[in-house]
């Protein structure tokens, strides 16, 4: 009576036979006209049958029904290699140099497939274990050798052809080329490892279990390079699944073999192989699948994160090219845009000039500031073209230019950028790769985002003039005298601990700044460094605030430095309008015991001196004044100083700091520096550190502040 046994053979070749039929099938049915697309999905056809019937011939108990099963899968084996070598020329297009050659391969698998059907005894004579495996094996005739001899001839041809044409070949066509190489490598070399054991090789077929790894490359291949020129938005579900879940089948394999071992585990070994289980899947659901939905376009996108990276990318960019490249490529990082322009007025000319335009077919820079979507866009801030055809009240926009560009192009979304009434541009976003739809809170929050960066492009464009305005130098002197006033004034004093502290203000008014809080008894001190995203008076006025907000909470004494962070976020995102984001640092010392405890929000790494190596710490967190609850993002650690050990900490003004070349100064260079003065008292090594950024800035106008805390452990 037929039984199929379970084994990981068993179930590889079943993974086998059903991923190979879905991609093939798919591949089929998106052009089912094109010859490659045809002959890969009868390929695929007879890999199906193939792996179909290994499986039952690995499953299976009884000989004679083994015997059966054997010669029907290699049946279908046969005609692999000859579909696979014609799908392969089809695809290089190189079927009529080879059409002698693909006949021939032809004729001679037919021979041998009808000898086999008159003579079955001599393609499988019979069927026997081996090697103490589960299951049977095949015992070759003489018809076998040929097949075998037919196998290695027609795959090796295919694999050559394909190298051949390759240096020859287009940049897409060779991407496409080198991942059909490794798939079929692959796929062959995994699904014939059943070949030594049948010529009476003592190696087991352990691969054939992971030959379904060659659906999952080719596609890969599908979806990143548009291998059989398929476009995949509409299927990156389906691929996605199919990732998502093909991911599982080493853990479901592994839980399958293990499965005789529970009846003797004791509970002890079951606890552990439970904990065992749940870290896989905790390192599957924190690591693997993220990045699955990132690459399939699934990724949900956090709105908070995209302010976050354009606050900290667009500060201090006066470029209006790379302002517009930076906003371009965070958007469509996060929104998996497959089309973007930015598009500005350039006032003087009262016309328009493209910055980025990606994915259209055809150009935006035709486009008059007196079209009816410009009109319609500085006054209510965004248009869905979709509404147009419906909205009895938008009728007059139909015979806008630019409106028709929109609906040739399928843009869904177009959002003005205006700087009070300043009309200054427009983005076009088009539909995202994962086909979701604008919500009304999407189009909310990104007004938002239009409206944080406007000022940016504002200023952009028009930096030039406003610096030679009076009011801007008023702005300066007073923002100088702001930053100064806030300055500590004096050096505090600390049992067991020294510390010091300088900033070098640059010509523009930032946002830097530091503190020093000292705690009663002189036992210990509250420091903290931060930098106020942009530059201006209003980022001098943000800083001024996270001074006083900070000074405060420090003196209550005993809710730790994440808890003083955690407050201060909430006092910027609730009651601070300006919505200026700003990192901070925040420490704690204990100079007698010479504890640091300490929790960032995201500001620059902490260099900590110990003997001759200097150590290098991210400090992490996320800015505060962008999102209401960052109590998950936020950390609170540790730093035991010794005699002798010291600690430096700076804003991005050292490591960002310019010389002539346009170089960074960098943290390599600062890390260096703070080892070449490592003997020196706190206070000069904080000083020749700075001269050393002074010469490598040279004569470079020093565009943002620099400022420099160190401590000491004495």
């Amino acid at each position: 009576m037929f039984e199929l046994r379970l084994n990981a053979i068993v179930v590889g070749s079943f993974c086998n036979a059903f991923f190979s039929f879905i991609l093939g099938l798919f591949v089929f049915f998106k052009n089912p006209r094109s010859k490659v697309n045809k002959y890969f999905f009868i390929m695929n056809v007879f890999i199906t049958g193939w792996a179909f019937f290994v499986a039952f011939l690995a499953g299976n108990a009884d000989r004679d029904s083994a015997l059966f099963f054997a010669r029907i899968n290699n049946l279908f084996a046969l005609f692999i290699p000859v579909f696979f070598l014609h799908f392969v020329l089809a695809l290089i297009d190189r079927i009529s140099e080879n059409i002698k050659f693909l006949v021939s391969f032809y004729t001679l698998n037919i021979v041998v497939l009808v000898f086999s059907l008159v003579f079955p005894g001599h393609f499988v004579g019979d069927v026997k274990p081996k090697m103490d495996l589960p299951m049977y094996t095949d015992e070759p005739g003489f018809l076998y050798f040929i097949f075998t001899f037919l196998f290695l001839i027609e795959t090796g041809y295919a694999i050559k052809e394909m190298v051949k044409v390759y240096p020859l070949s287009s940049a897409i066509k060779k991407t496409q080329i080198k991942y059909t190489i490794v798939a079929s490598i692959v796929g062959f070399v995994f699904g014939g490892s059943t070949f030594p054991l049948v010529y009476d090789i003592s190696v087991y077929p352990w691969p054939n279990i992971f030959m379904w790894l060659w659906t999952v490359i080719l596609a890969y291949a599908i979806v990143k390079h548009r291998l059989f020129e398929i476009e995949t938005v509409i299927h990156r579900t389906l691929m996605w699944l199919l990732a998502s879940a093909t991911v599982f089948v080493p853990i479901a394999l592994f839980v399958f073999l293990s499965r005789p071992l529970f009846v003797r585990m004791g509970s002890l070994m079951m606890s552990i192989y439970l904990t065992v289980m749940f870290f896989i899947f905790k390192f599957y659901h924190n690591k693997v699948q993220p990045q699955i939905d990132h690459f399939f376009r699934r990724k949900k996108y956090d709105y908070s994160q995209i302010l976050g990276m354009l606050s900290v990318s667009l500060k201090g960019v006066l470029d209006i090219n790379e302002l517009a490249k930076k906003v371009s490529i965070s958007l469509k990082g996060a929104l998996y845009l497959q089309k973007i322009g930015i598009v500005v007025r350039d006032v003087k000319k009262d016309d328009f000039y493209v910055l980025i335009e990606e994915g259209f077919r055809r150009e935006l820079s035709y486009i008059s500031v007196r079209d009816e979507v410009i009109g319609y866009l500085h006054e209510r801030g965004y248009l869905e073209p979709e509404l147009v055809e419906v909205d009895p009240s938008l009728e007059y926009i139909k015979g806008s230019v630019f409106y028709r560009f929109l609906q040739e192009e399928d843009i869904p979304l177009v959002m003005s950028i205006s700087f009070g009434e300043d009309f200054i541009g427009f983005i076009v976003l088009g539909r995202k790769e994962n086909l979701q739809s604008y919500t009304m809170k999407d189009i909310q929050i990104l007004e938002s985002i239009a409206g944080d960066i406007s000022i940016y492009f504002y200023n952009a464009l028009h930096h030039k003039d406003i610096v030679e305005k009076q009011r801007l130098e008023e702005e300066l002197r007073l923002g100088r005298q702001l930053q100064e006033s806030l300055l500590p004034r004096k050096r505090p004093e600390v049992e067991g601990c020294r510390v010091y502290g300088m900033m070098k203000a640059a010509k523009e008014i930032g946002g830097d700044y530091y503190d020093f809080i000292e705690w009663k008894g002189r036992e210990g001190i509250s420091l903290a460094i931060g930098d106020v995203s942009g530059k201006g008076l209003d980022a001098g006025i943000v800083m001024a605030m996270i001074k006083t907000i900070v000074y405060s909470f420090a003196l209550e004494r005993g809710i730790g430095p994440r808890e003083v962070l955690r407050r201060v976020n909430e006092v910027l995102y609730y009651h601070i309008s300006l919505r200026k984001p700003a990192t901070l640092l925040y420490f704690e010392i204990k100079g007698r015991e010479g504890v640091v405890r300490y929790s960032s929000a995201g500001h620059e790494c902490i260099l900590v001196r110990r003997r001759e190596e200097v150590e290098v710490i991210k400090s992490g967190g996320i800015l505060l004044g962008i999102i209401r609850d960052v109590d998950r993002h936020l950390e609170e650690k540790e730093i035991e100083l010794r005699r002798g050990d010291k600690i430096l900490l700076y804003t991005d003004g050292a490591t960002e700091a310019r010389n002539p070349r346009g170089e960074m100064y960098g943290l390599e260079r600062l890390v260096e520096s703070f080892r070449r003065y490592k003997e020196l008292p706190i206070e000069e090594l904080i000083k020749e550190v700075y001269q050393d950024i002074q010469r490598f800035i040279s004569t470079q106008e020093q565009y943002d502040d620099i400022t420099l805390v160190g401590i000491e452990k004495e």
